[in-house]
């Protein structure tokens, strides 16, 4: 994926629901910036106006304009993508994942 990603210029995501999407992930890792509908899971790696553009399900039409603006303004592009890389080091690293996960296993067995 990483060097589908670095030939890319924006990553979109148009979904209904989801898990955490790891293309989100994978894109904002790429230091890509993000474009997404704006529901569960999509919310916790695009953060609206940071690193990404977040859209209504179901709309196309903003989804097209998401698209158009990041499209056609170079400097948002490079902002929103260093912003991504930032968020994916900071919540997405395997060691950041590993020590969410060990923790709630720790409260769940002291439970």
């Amino acid at each position: 994926m990483a060097a589908v990603f670095s030939q890319c210029h924006i990553v979109c995501l148009p979904s209904y629901h989801e898990g955490v999407p790891k293309v989100l992930i994978e894109g904002s890792a790429s230091g890509r910036p993000l474009v997404a509908t704006d529901i569960a899971g999509c919310r916790e790696v695009v953060k609206a106006g940071v690193n990404g553009l977040l859209v209504r399900a179901r709309s196309a039409e903003e989804l097209a304009d998401a698209i158009a603006t990041l499209a056609a303004n170079p400097s948002l592009r490079e902002s929103f993508g260093a912003r991504s890389r930032e968020i994916a080091v900071d919540n997405f690293s395997i060691g950041t994942v590993i020590d969410q996960t060990a923790t709630i296993y720790r409260e769940l067995l002291s439970a």
